[in-house]
């Protein structure tokens, strides 16, 4: 990153760093001004990347195995599925699913969408 003559601050990071107080010179033949700037560089996010869950059987009134997929990708911030699971089961923010059914349901094909803080 680089600070013009104009006081503008551009470039591409290449590297994460915290928090860390500048200071800005500015001068002239008036006389000068100095202005504090916080800057953080925070690394980029990627998105999620899960596959590999498994096929879920259960029986009713009994839990299922837990069911995790596998994560190539970001960190995970939340999860969604459509349709809706079915009774009693449910998505945690880590994508696993778990539960115990309520009630019998035919054979659905469910959609897990992972998402990171940036929504990706």
């Amino acid at each position: 990153m680089t600070l013009a003559n104009d006081c503008s601050i551009t470039g591409t990071p290449t590297t994460a760093q915290i928090q860390s107080l500048c200071y800005v010179l500015a001068t002239n033949t008036a006389g000068r001004s100095i202005e504090k700037v916080l800057i953080t560089i925070n690394n980029a996010l990627v998105a999620p990347s899960i596959a590999n869950a498994t096929a879920i059987s259960g029986t009713t009134g009994t839990a299922i195995t837990s069911t995790s997929f596998t994560n190539s990708g970001g960190a995970i911030a939340s999860c969604s599925v459509a349709p809706a699971l079915p009774t009693g089961l449910t998505l945690a923010n880590d994508c696993t699913i778990s539960g115990t059914p309520t009630a019998a349901q035919t054979a659905t094909t469910h959609t897990v969408t992972a998402t990171n803080t940036n929504r990706n």
